[in-house]
């Protein structure tokens, strides 16, 4: 299915708005009046929710009542809500897609502004950090944003995954009240098992980073059932659904405030902030290279943002990459 893009000023937001904070029935002429439309282009913005899966009644001389709205990441839902990176970013929404990365991509290539978001309700090739496979199915939140941080190096293109990680952590607590922890480099913890993944890819250019695509995966109201075993999700730690487009808006809020944070103020408010939710601090790891696997306890990460593992000779290694896993004997 083709995305559909957000438009400046779509009334639909605004509308929907008006319906879901009301208190009851809204006036039809009211509702005209506020919105500057005449009652049949009312009607017809009306009829284009009813056919997206809003339930909404009519009853003359009352107005009109919002019985349900669907979870969905609709443009009208999402876009008019989002913080401004450039004026020129846009909202790329889609039912299905085979990944939002390769989309964004494609489209920082062509030149998309800074903040240019890509959302899908579900991925059929969804994937993560070393080539695996991101299980995208319905009722998770898959999206990436384009960001192009020409005040920080390549060599530093890392502290951008942590500041994403930091932005998830308090975006969830802010729209859930749920507290995530975090796994160095990118993923993110609930309970013990994974609820999400960071993938941060970057296109440079010499030194510097012309764009870095960022794609996250939140399990958010898929069942359970389906999740594999050392998986969970919002919904099970929240005791029912999660609103996916109030998540949305909040994680690119927090985003937007930590890439701020990082701009200004650079890397060390977010490496306080990443170690105080990482719950590997103290534990027995092991860091499995390329060519080799290392194993000690998980002391920190340094200003740069790597890995400080602290050896069993007391020495502390650092490591710019690697798959963490925790040691049980």
């Amino acid at each position: 299915m083709p995305p559909e893009s957000a438009q400046s000023g779509d009334p639909k937001a605004v509308l929907v708005e008006k319906l879901k904070l009301a208190q009851g029935f809204l006036s039809g002429t009211k509702l005209s009046q506020e919105l500057g439309m005449s009652r049949q282009t009312l009607r017809t913005h009306l009829a284009a929710l009813r056919n997206k899966g809003y339930r909404i009644r009519a009853v003359p001389r009352r107005g009109y009542l919002l019985e349900y709205a669907p979870d969905k990441l609709y443009p009208w839902e999402i876009a008019p809500f989002l913080p401004r990176f450039s004026a020129t970013q846009q909202y790329h929404y889609s039912e299905d897609t085979d990944s939002t990365q390769n989309t964004l991509i494609a489209l920082g290539i062509a030149g998309a502004g800074e903040g240019t978001l890509v959302a899908a309700e579900e991925q059929t090739k969804g994937r993560g950090r070393l080539g695996r496979t991101w299980l995208s199915r319905h009722g998770g939140l898959y999206f990436s944003l384009l960001l192009r941080p020409d005040f920080l190096p390549l060599a530093r293109a890392s502290q951008l995954s942590l500041m994403l990680g930091c932005a998830c952590i308090r975006g969830i607590r802010t729209a859930t009240g749920i507290q995530c922890e975090s796994k160095w480099p990118n993923d993110l913890f609930l309970s013990g098992k994974k609820v999400g993944g960071i993938l941060s890819e970057a296109a440079a250019e010499a030194d510097s980073i012309q764009f870095l695509a960022a794609g996250i995966g939140l399990n958010v109201n898929i069942p359970h059932r389906e999740l594999p075993r050392e998986a969970t999700s919002l919904a099970k730690e929240y005791g029912r659904d999660c609103s996916r487009s109030r998540l949305l808006r909040h994680i690119i809020r927090e985003i937007h405030a930590w890439y701020s944070i990082l701009r200004t103020d650079g890397f060390e408010p977010i490496r306080a902030c990443w170690e105080e939710h990482c719950f590997l601090w103290g534990t027995r790891v092991k860091i499995t290279l390329p060519h080799t696997v290392r194993e000690g306890t998980a002391h920190g990460i340094d200003k740069q943002g790597f890995f400080l593992l602290r050896t069993d000779q007391g020495l502390i290694e650092s490591y710019s990459a690697g798959d963490i896993t925790s040691v049980r004997y």
